[in-house]
C-alpha cells in the first residue's frame, strides 16, 4: 500500500498545481527555525472528509492555545479545503494534512505581534487497509523513551 501525493495544494489561500508551481517557505519562516506551529491530519473517505468540523475546532484551538492569529475563519478555511479536494477530483480514501506556522522574522525567540502566518495543505492518497481491519494485527507495548532524548536539541520528540 503506497501512499501517494496529489498535485493540488491549498498553499497561503491559494490552491497551486505542483506540478506547474512549488511554493517557496522563507528560511527565516518560524515553522521551520522553531517548529512553532500546528498541525492537523484528517481522513477522507470516498473524497469527503470525515468529521471536519472537530478537526477545524481542534485545529483552532491548538492556534488558541500558542496565540497564532489565523489568517482565516473556520468556515473560510473548510471552504478552502474543500475547494483543493474538488480541484484533485478526489474520490479515494486518504488523509488531508494540514499546517500553519506563525509566519517569518528575522530569527528571534520572542515574535512580533503582527506576523502573517504561513498555511498549507495536501492529499495523500491512503486506501483503507481492509484485510488487516477484517484479520487484526499484532501488537507490542513498549515503554515511551522518547522523553530519553531531550537533551537533544531536536524539531522534535525523538525518535
Amino acid at each position: 500500500m503506497e501512499a501517494t501525493h496529489k498535485d493540488w495544494i491549498l498553499f497561503n489561500g491559494r490552491i497551486v498545481n505542483t506540478k506547474e508551481e512549488q511554493p517557496m517557505i522563507p528560511l527565516e519562516e518560524r515553522g521551520f527555525q522553531f517548529g512553532d506551529g500546528i498541525y492537523e491530519v484528517f481522513r477522507l473517505y470516498d473524497g469527503k472528509p470525515h468529521l471536519l468540523d472537530l478537526h477545524l475546532e481542534r485545529f483552532f484551538h491548538s492556534m488558541e492555545e500558542i496565540k497564532l492569529i489565523p489568517p482565516f475563519t473556520k468556515e473560510e478555511l473548510a471552504e478552502e479545503l474543500h475547494q483543493m479536494i474538488e480541484k484533485n477530483q478526489f474520490q479515494e480514501d486518504g488523509n488531508v494534512y494540514l499546517q500553519i506556522s506563525r509566519g517569518a522574522q528575522a530569527r528571534n525567540h520572542v515574535y512580533e505581534s503582527n506576523m502573517q502566518p504561513t498555511y498549507f495543505a495536501n492529499i495523500v492518497s491512503f486506501p483503507r487497509p481492509i484485510a488487516t481491519m477484517e484479520q487484526g494485527i499484532k501488537v507490542t507495548v513498549e515503554e515511551d523513551i522518547r522523553w530519553k532524548f531531550c537533551h537533544i536539541k531536536s524539531l522534535n520528540l525523538l525518535p
